[in-house]
């Protein structure tokens, strides 16, 4: 018979939950520009995808649901003055891996 043992986790769970007042204090522009660029990210996903089953492209392509959401929020506070700088064979880094390194100028 399988031994049973209860877990307790290392660190506080906490759940936040989002009020009305909060949805109303919030700024719009976040709340209508992030679902948009969440459509940008997967319809761009599909495409290669719809290309490499074509075989129009030479190398890997494949596509993941979870990070398309990390990619937008991460990105959101850029600016004009940021660079994104990337090598295609770079070693993932912890984090998000659909971002490449991000300086500010």
């Amino acid at each position: 018979m399988p031994m049973r043992h209860d877990l307790v986790p290392g660190a506080q769970w906490t759940q936040l939950t989002v009020t009305t007042d909060d949805w109303d204090a919030a700024a719009p522009d976040p709340l209508t520009a992030m679902p948009s660029q969440l459509l940008l990210v997967r319809t761009f996903e599909e495409l290669v995808l719809e290309l490499a089953a074509a075989g129009l492209v030479h190398g890997p392509a494949h596509s993941e649901h979870r990070p398309g959401g990390r990619c937008v929020g991460l990105a959101r506070p850029w600016t004009s003055a940021d660079t994104v700088n990337a090598a295609p064979r770079a070693p993932p880094v912890p984090g998000p891996r659909c971002l490449p390194p991000c300086t500010r100028r």
